[in-house]
């Protein structure tokens, strides 16, 4: 499933609801929405507000892999953003350390301007 969102705060709700009907239109019962849900909210919010030079609108991507669901947000012509040059995060945040521990996922590596998120079935 392929969708163009406005680059808005307030598309977050229609997008956690792209999400939530794919789910169940695939039967990914198995996917965890809780983690969905906080991951999209993080990167989608991190898109609208740091994304500045990019397009009006986010591209979203839905696909099964398996028992997986595969994520994909594009941001066109988004500015180049370097995770080594960024300074250090305080992983003494316990939100921070909550959500690396309790999220199990994989970052694929991507185009400029992508991320690839894919969520395994809960075990």
């Amino acid at each position: 499933m392929r969708r163009s969102l406005p680059r808005r705060l307030d598309a977050l709700p229609t997008l956690v609801s792209l999400v939530r009907e794919f789910l169940a239109s695939e039967g990914l019962a198995d996917v965890d929405p809780f983690a969905v849900d906080l991951v999209l909210e993080e990167l989608f919010t991190n898109l609208v507000r740091h994304g500045h030079s990019g397009s009006d609108t986010i591209e979203v991507e839905l696909e099964r892999e398996d028992a997986r669901l595969r994520l994909l947000l594009r941001d066109r012509d988004s500015e180049r953003f370097d995770p080594t040059q960024a300074p250090e995060v305080d992983v003494t945040f316990k939100l921070a350390i909550l959500m690396i521990a309790s999220v199990p996922l994989v970052v694929n590596p991507a185009p400029l301007g992508e991320v690839i998120v894919v969520f395994p079935a809960n075990v």
